[in-house]
């Protein structure tokens, strides 16, 4: 066995070689060829001397290595330094043979290339002579910058974001460099700026007059090219410095810093739509201010953006994935959107960009850059018989990283440890596809052990919620960073950012990326095409609403959800018809929102007592529970009944008559088609009929609320008798009468059966000798026929008018409640139903056929048919005695 002393006796030998003195200018010019690759492969032998020593049984100590490492750097520069002398030196043509001339002009370029790699494998050592990361192989596929950056030999992280979290404004510390300036909050969220520059030279464009300081791209040097990077390494370096600190630069006077992604993203992401480059929009910026902030808190998965059209989140979080995909080692970054299409087009534009990339920022790939399935960074495949005999399968030096998409279904990404995953368009993900079960996927491939291992980056626009919006809407509000659980972690583990859209309209935003939002009368300002605005990017959408509101609700409806001036604006749901005041239903979901009215309800189920059969319903709270509940009865209304004769049958009936209930029921036990649309509260939803139910009071005197929903129920048990119980409890616990859509009778057979008929309300727009032998039996009312149907739309239209949203009384009128006043209907689920309830398609709005059936009963008495009084003429003949 070669012993380790031996291996140094050798390359202690070879570097005297090395370093011994030469003059250059006594050498014919014929042989400066030889000589030059004498020197260079020299310098390369014994590094690779030192690789093997490194390698073998009995490598030395680590001191000793970088000793040796040293001298070899001092040899190569030595070296290079006699290189040069050649370069410069004059060919003697005169003593020179003519057919010499040749040999001697083609070795110029030969010692250049030879300087530049000597100087280029110098540089290498001393770098990993300060990161302690010493290796000494030569590979086919030289890995470069990219690969450096990656193993720490640039910048190592270790450097930076030593700290993330600032405890005197208790806020998130974004500055790489741990300076705090600015404290700015952001949804709820306070993150810390990095300190401004003390010296103006490290602030870009500090030189120019005020009004030319706004943000150019700066172009990369002239000459520079992979085969002569190593001059411009200094460049290089710097560009990669700004990869890890960001960039400051001067905006119209003002120090402006912007974040290492969205560098990335001004300077050099190309973007596939326009062939060019970002401009630069302070709403953006913050954007990028708020993804930073989720990456560097431990806390948090990543970020989900609620938005309008074209706010830029899709190539924000592409320039996050340019960045780390390029610049991280051994890991995977995966997409997904509305369709695979959409994510195949989200791909597309991150291979575009990446193929657009100065060279020295692009890794070493193991397959094609065009590849239309995943890009991969890696060790290239080589099946030669020479690659072969290397035995050299390490793939250590290179980045390993895998960038794909997927199709657009729940276990997409199942499993798979992710680096960084962009949910593009999570808010128009239908069914069957669900993205709230996705998520619950998805999130733990990024958290390991507790610990946060990735990051996210969800955005979208909304689609109705039905269509996906619903279950977008729900993981928003899951995020709010205000409701943190004793980890420190929000329901989701993502941050919500909302972006309005008048504070991003490229229309109105000038060459220094403010976006003007107003302008007063006489004001204008130059945007950045160079075209003159004198109304702000505020006062043209409300023009564009107000154009949209003369061609009806339902347009009015959907402008403002496109473009949302604010979060209520972008979670609103698309209109089926024009029937109710969308208006005050959305005004109203606002106001419950803003106030937590939900949080007030309770949600539980009704059970009887010790399981006694007609003994005494209680309620008890539970988070998965069917019944929301806002309001209770005093106990000693609770439980009660009489006994009466229903059309010859006695039968329990209720004392109360404060309020009513309305049933949508069905009969089926099967489930129509259980795939899930949404998950609220701990709920369920599957996409087959519901049964609904829901109780209001009328006008009522003393504590008890006057027109007042008080009871939402819907939802599908797994089999029938289980709704039809939940029913009659509930009716019995507050002793109030029912009204039952009879087309299904099967609930009305139940309340029949076990002796509650009393509770079932007769049908009251008919008279009572002109019923039928079932609605003399069971009660009930049918939902169908067009008189029916207009006056349960109409019961709706006139509580939506009178008791919901901000109250307005038209002139004329007798106000019914305090002029501006909010209305008190606290049931956002049934509010959304009304929403989209059409008139032509009322199968599928269980709340709101369920919520008119309550409001005709508690309102029945004017349904009764009227009795016409008749003047009876007696015709009495008289005689004549």
């Amino acid at each position: 066995m070669i012993q380790s002393k031996d291996i140094e006796i050798s390359i202690g030998n070879s570097l005297e070689g090395l370093t011994r003195d030469i003059d250059i200018l006594t050498v014919d010019d014929e042989k400066l060829e030889r000589l030059v690759k004498s020197r260079q492969d020299s310098f390369s032998s014994i590094k690779e001397m030192l690789g093997i020593w490194q390698n073998s049984p009995n490598a030395p100590r680590q001191e000793k290595l970088i000793t040796y490492t040293e001298k070899l750097i001092a040899a190569g520069n030595k070296t290079s330094e006699i290189l040069r002398s050649a370069l410069v030196k004059e060919i003697d043509f005169d003593d020179l043979d003519p057919e010499k001339y040749g040999s001697a002009i083609k070795s110029k370029p030969i010692i250049y290339r030879a300087i530049s790699e000597i100087d280029s494998g110098i540089k290498v050592l001393q770098r990993q002579i300060e990161t302690s990361t010493l290796t000494f192989k030569e590979q086919d596929f030289k890995p470069g910058f990219p690969e450096r950056f990656a193993k720490q030999e640039l910048f190592p992280e270790k450097d930076y974001h030593k700290e993330w979290y600032d405890e005197e404004n208790e806020s998130i510390l974004i500055c790489p460099k741990g300076t705090k300036g600015e404290v700015i909050e952001l949804n709820g969220l306070k993150i810390t700026l990095p300190e401004v520059p003390k010296k103006k030279s490290e602030i870009l464009f500090s030189k120019l007059p005020i009004e030319e300081q706004y943000w150019k791209r700066i172009e990369i040097p002239k000459g520079l090219s992979p085969e002569n990077e190593e001059e411009y390494s200094d460049y290089i370096e710097q560009e990669f410095k700004k990869r890890r600190e960001g960039v400051w630069f001067m905006n119209n006077g003002k120090p402006t810093w912007v974040t290492p992604c969205h560098y990335m993203g001004l300077q050099w992401n190309q973007m596939l739509e326009t062939g060019g480059y970002k401009d630069f929009r302070m709403a953006q910026c913050t954007m990028y201010y708020f993804a930073l902030a989720t990456i560097v808190d431990p806390r948090c998965v990543g970020k989900i953006f609620t938005k309008g059209r074209r706010s830029g989140f899709t190539e924000m979080a592409l320039d996050h994935f340019m960045h780390y995909a390029t610049s991280t080692k051994n890991n995977h970054f995966g997409i997904t959107s509305k369709t695979g299409d959409d994510a195949v087009k989200a791909y597309t534009k991150f291979v575009y960009g990446l193929r657009n990339l100065p060279f020295f920022f692009i890794p070493v790939l193991k397959g094609k850059i065009d590849d239309t399935k995943k890009i991969e960074f890696g060790k290239p495949s080589d099946n030669s018989k020479i690659s072969k005999k290397k035995r050299d399968t390490s793939t250590e030096d290179y980045l390993n990283v895998t960038i794909d998409y997927r199709a657009t279904a729940t276990l997409a990404y199942d499993s798979i440890a992710m680096k960084m995953y962009i949910g593009d368009e999570a808010g128009k993900w239908e069914r069957p596809n669900n993205y709230i079960d996705h998520w619950t996927n998805v999130k733990p491939t990024m958290v390991q052990g507790g610990r946060v291992v990735g990051k996210a980056l969800i955005g979208s626009t909304l689609n109705p919620l039905d269509k996906g919006g619903r279950e977008f809407q729900t993981l928003y509000y899951g995020s709010d960073v205000r409701k943190r659980n004793s980890n420190g972690r929000t329901p989701t583990g993502l941050y919500g950012y909302f972006l309005p859209a008048h504070k991003n309209y490229e229309d109105f935003t000038d060459k220094y990326g403010i976006c003007h939002e107003i302008l007063q009368p006489g004001e204008s300002i130059i945007n950045s095409n160079g075209e003159k605005k004198t109304i702000g990017a505020l006062q043209y959408l409300e023009n564009e609403f107000k154009s949209a509101k003369s061609m009806g609700s339902k347009a009015y409806n959907n402008s403002r959800r496109l473009d949302p001036i604010t979060l209520d604006d972008a979670f609103r749901d698309e209109m089926a018809s024009q029937l109710l005041d969308t208006e005050k239903i959305n005004t109203q979901s606002k106001y419950n929102r803003e106030n937590n009215i939900e949080h007030n309800l309770v949600r539980g189920n009704f059970y009887e007592k010790d399981g006694i059969q007609d003994g005494e319903v209680i309620w008890k709270p539970q988070e998965d529970g069917r019944f929301l509940i806002s309001w209770f009865p005093p106990k000693e209304m609770r439980n009660k009944h009489v006994m009466k004769n229903i059309f010859g049958r006695m039968t329990k009936c209720p004392v109360n008559d404060f309020g009513a209930f309305g049933v949508d029921s069905y009969d089926q036990d099967a489930v129509i088609d259980a795939k899930l649309v949404a998950t609220e509260n701990g709920i369920e939803y599957d996409l087959g009929s519901k049964g609904a139910m829901h109780g209001v009071t009328g006008t009522n005197m003393g504590d008890i609320p006057s027109n007042y929903f008080f009871v939402e129920y819907v939802a599908r048990p797994k089999d029938a008798y289980t709704f039809f119980q939940d029913v009659l409890l509930c009716a019995r616990f507050y002793s109030l009468p029912v009204l039952v859509e009879n087309n299904k009778k099967m609930l009305l057979e139940h309340f029949y059966q076990r002796g509650y008929r009393g509770f079932s309300i007769t049908r009251f727009d008919k008279d009572m000798n002109r019923l039928s032998p079932d609605e003399k039996k069971l009660g009930g009312m049918p939902n169908s026929g067009p008189d029916i149907i207009q006056k349960h739309w109409t019961s709706l239209e006139k509580y939506v008018n009178d008791y919901v949203g901000e109250y307005v009384c038209e002139d004329g009128e007798q106000p019914i409640r305090e002029i501006g006043e909010i209305g008190d209907m606290p049931f956002n689920r049934t509010l959304g139903d009304w929403l989209k309830f059409d008139i032509n398609n009322r199968t599928k709005f269980d709340a709101s056929i369920s919520s008119g059936l309550a409001l005709m009963a508690v309102n029945r008495e004017i349904y009764r048919p009227k009795v016409e009084r008749k003047t009876v003429t007696l015709k009495i003949k008289r005689y004549r005695n």
